[in-house]
C-alpha cells in the first residue's frame, strides 16, 4: 500500500504518526495519569465561572504535603468542601473531609462518599480530547508551513516548482560558464612564431 504512496504523502503519514504521539502524551498529562496521590479532600478554590465544569481541589496527604487537582464539578459539589483560594492547608483537617487516593498510570481516582464507599471517577474528559485533537492539528498545520509554506498544503516547494514547469513547459534555463576570451598561452606561442 505505501509503494503506491507519493514520496510527500509517504512523509506526511509518518510525520502525522509523530505528531499523534504527541497528541497521545499530551492527552495523558492533562488527564493526571502521571500524577498519583492519596489523602484527604480538604478544600476546593472559588469557580470563575457561575458554572465550572471542575473545580480545583486541595489534598492533603498524612505527611503534611499538599497537592492541587481538577476534580469534575459533579464530584466536588456533592461533598461539603470549603472554599479556599489561598490554596494552604488548614491547620486542622476537618472530619469530613474525605478520603482520595489516585495511582500513577491510571485513568481513574477513588473518593470516599458520605456512605464511606470509594467512588470511581474517570480522569478524562471532552474537553481534554478536545485539546489533544487541537495539538495535533496545530502540529500538522506547522508541519506544512514548514515544508510548502502552507498549513493546508503537504507538497515539498521544490515539487510545486517542478509541476509547474512541467505543465508550461518552460524549464530553467541551463547554467553556463562563460568561456573567457583571451587568448589562450598556448595560442600565443603559436602566433609568435615566424615562418620560415
Amino acid at each position: 500500500m505505501l509503494r503506491g504512496m507519493s514520496s510527500a504523502l509517504r512523509n506526511l503519514l509518518r510525520d502525522s504518526l509523530g505528531a499523534l504521539l504527541v497528541a497521545v502524551l499530551f492527552f495523558l498529562w492533562v488527564s493526571s495519569f502521571f500524577t498519583a496521590w492519596e489523602g484527604q479532600a480538604v478544600s476546593v478554590r472559588s469557580p470563575r465561572d457561575t458554572e465550572p465544569a471542575a473545580y480545583t481541589v486541595l489534598i492533603v496527604d498524612e505527611k503534611g504535603g499538599d497537592l492541587e487537582v481538577d476534580w469534575p464539578a459533579k464530584v466536588v459539589e456533592g461533598r461539603e468542601l470549603a472554599f479556599n483560594d489561598r490554596g494552604v492547608p488548614p491547620a486542622d483537617i476537618p472530619e469530613s473531609a474525605p478520603q482520595t487516593r489516585k495511582s500513577r498510570f491510571q485513568l481513574v481516582f477513588y473518593v470516599e462518599n458520605a456512605e464511606g464507599v470509594n467512588d470511581v471517577v474517570p480522569t478524562t474528559s471532552p474537553r481534554g480530547l478536545g485539546l489533544s485533537a487541537l495539538v495535533w492539528l496545530l502540529l500538522i498545520a506547522l508541519r506544512n508551513m514548514v515544508t510548502s509554506g502552507s498549513p493546508l498544503d503537504y507538497e515539498p516547494r521544490e515539487r510545486e516548482i517542478i509541476q509547474e514547469q512541467g505543465q508550461t513547459g518552460q524549464l530553467a534555463p541551463p547554467t553556463t560558464k562563460r568561456v573567457s576570451q583571451k587568448t589562450r598561452p598556448d595560442q600565443r606561442r603559436r602566433r609568435g612564431k615566424k615562418k620560415r
